[in-house]
């Protein structure tokens, strides 16, 4: 998955885990056929909710933190990767320049 993959999946955690915290639960409607007799027809609704624990809203924002971490990390390795390799021209095979221990010794002329 790429950095923006992961910036949106951590959006979307982020603002579920959120979200989740200020929420009781979640309500929904049920509708029942309670007599049907020809065209004579009574329904019934009934309101529900189920709860949604806490840990629940922990664990989702924390994993939301998470893929943002990754999705920064991506970006910033990425970002160096390509400075580097642009800016930084590998020496060629047989010359002196960027070593870092310098010319050798015996090569130095008095």
């Amino acid at each position: 998955m790429g950095r923006n993959g992961w910036l949106i999946l951590a959006t979307i955690l982020l603002l579920l885990g959120v979200g989740s915290l200020f929420l009781e639960g979640i309500s929904y409607v049920t509708r029942e056929t309670v007599v049907d007799i020809g065209p004579l027809e009574v329904t019934a609704e009934d309101q529900k909710r189920v709860a949604l624990p806490l840990w629940l809203s922990f664990v989702l924002a924390a994993a939301g933190a998470t893929a943002l971490v990754v999705g920064l990390g991506r970006s910033r390795s990425t970002w160096a990767d390509r400075s580097i390799k642009t800016r930084i021209p590998a020496p060629e095979a047989g010359s002196t320049e960027g070593d870092l221990e310098g010319p050798s010794p015996s090569s130095h002329k008095e």
